[in-house]
């Protein structure tokens, strides 16, 4: 191993990276004006188009993709201007599940979005250290907690849960197609 990339650092600087994304974002959300955070960009932003989406599948499917109306839901849901419209990018069917989230609040509905997309982070997580690591990484020190520090202190990964993305969800699924890959159990896959 050269000496500038070594066995403390490779420990050590996912830990920093992590203490340091995570304050960051704190600070943004915790000191948001409204739903613009305190460093900038509108937080939740892509949940506010699978929300707003899931509502218009509910009370009005044939605007799903019309972007005037989806422009005009926007606004009045969380006060974005009408032109920072953030289309719905999904088939409608996905539309009917996201409109579950349509029935509570918007910021309910975030917070929930946002803790169960934690709760599949963490998930995946043990999946893929229980599965899918190979076992010359378990045994020369890729623990559970360590492997959830490398998810955590991933930018993307922070970043997707500031914004409502549906990139955890997409990791248990993606986890849980090669675990029943593997396991040659190709109809659950």
């Amino acid at each position: 191993m050269s000496p500038f990339i070594n066995k403390k650092r490779l420990l050590t600087y996912p830990i920093l990276v992590l203490i340091a994304l995570s304050s960051v974002t704190l600070f943004n959300v915790i000191f948001a004006d409204g739903w613009y955070g305190r460093i900038g960009g509108f937080i939740g932003y892509d949940f506010l188009s699978i929300y707003a989406g899931g509502k218009l599948y509910w009370t009005e499917t044939s605007d799903l993709y019309n972007l005037e109306t989806m422009a005009n839901l926007q606004s009045q849901l969380a006060g974005i201007p009408r032109s920072g419209l953030n289309f719905f990018p999904n088939p409608p069917y996905a539309a009917l599940i996201y409109g579950l989230f349509s029935f509570l609040p918007y910021s309910s509905a975030f917070v929930i979005w946002t803790i169960l997309s934690v709760v599949c982070l963490v998930i995946s997580t043990w999946l893929i250290h229980r599965y899918l690591i190979p076992k010359n990484l378990s045994d020369n020190g890729l623990t559970l907690v360590y492997l959830l520090v490398l998810i955590f202190s991933f930018y993307p990964i922070i970043f997707g849960l500031q914004n409502g993305q549906n990139h955890s969800f997409s990791l248990f699924l993606a986890a849980m197609i090669i675990i029943f890959s593997i396991k040659e159990r190709p109809g659950l896959a």
